[in-house]
């Protein structure tokens, strides 16, 4: 078994692989290529030439409480071959990973698993829950100024975001929100701002509805559950009550 990065030449390779794993159409696997991903950010295993495992890093910034920032990597589309699952391929990719993040200088992986299922096996790989949420709260109730960690994506994860997301999306100077929509409430799903109460407002505006509600970070994981998970790299210590926000599922 051999772990490396992808060569431009893996391409087709890492679409049957892709498709079979998480049935994407062709145009919207092209999405990630075309708009997101780069072949150096695409961890392998071949066998005998043939690629049976693969993961993607997504670099992303993290802002702290603090006002200082992190470098991470959201680990994505992470498959192995049918023929080659139960062997313990994926975890040896997943420390592969680590280690070429570290070597980046990067703070953390996360991820965001699709089941508790997953969450189990990648606690088995060096993972904690992280990027807990607390109840619903109305936008009104948000304390002006408030501040929290949250995971600052590229704009292209963005973008890709609102152009696959089922929700109604909004955007404006303050960030991204998905979001859905009744007779008297707004529920704001998922964001990207350093500002959700000014983009809560301006939401509300939009949809002339005063009742936007939204769910912040949790620093009491007693109080909440994980949407996510982190593998802390390079020793930095920091507060597992991130807001993750943008998941691509």
């Amino acid at each position: 078994m051999d772990f490396c990065l992808a060569e431009k030449s893996d391409k087709q390779q890492l679409y049957r692989l892709w498709g079979s794993a998480f049935g994407d159409s062709r145009s919207d696997i092209d999405c990630f290529f075309d708009g997101v991903l780069d072949y150096k950010n695409i961890l392998v295993c071949r066998s005998g030439g043939k690629i049976v495992s693969m993961l993607s890093l997504l670099p992303a910034g993290i802002v702290l409480n603090n006002g200082q920032g992190a470098n991470a990597y959201c680990v994505y589309a992470a498959a192995t071959d049918s023929e080659y699952r139960n062997r313990g391929i994926m975890s040896r990719l997943l420390d592969f990973s680590a280690d070429i993040a570290a070597k980046r200088n990067a703070d953390m992986l996360f991820l965001h698993p699709a089941s508790e299922e997953l969450y189990t096996y990648y606690e088995k790989n060096g993972f904690e829950r992280a990027f807990y949420l607390g109840g619903e709260i109305n936008f009104t109730d948000i304390k002006d100024g408030f501040r929290y960690p949250y995971v600052a994506w590229d704009e292209r994860i963005v973008r890709l975001a609102a152009d696959f997301c089922e929700n109604s999306v909004f955007l404006c100077r303050y960030g991204y929100a998905d979001y859905s929509k009744t007779e008297n409430a707004v529920r704001i799903n998922s964001f990207f701002s350093a500002d959700v109460k000014s983009l809560a407002r301006e939401l509300s505006k939009k949809t002339k509805c005063e009742n936007v509600f939204v769910r912040l970070p949790e620093s009491d994981a007693s109080k909440a559950l994980p949407q996510g998970m982190i593998r802390r790299l390079n020793g930095r210590a920091f507060d597992n009550n991130i807001y993750l926000g943008i998941t691509l599922e």
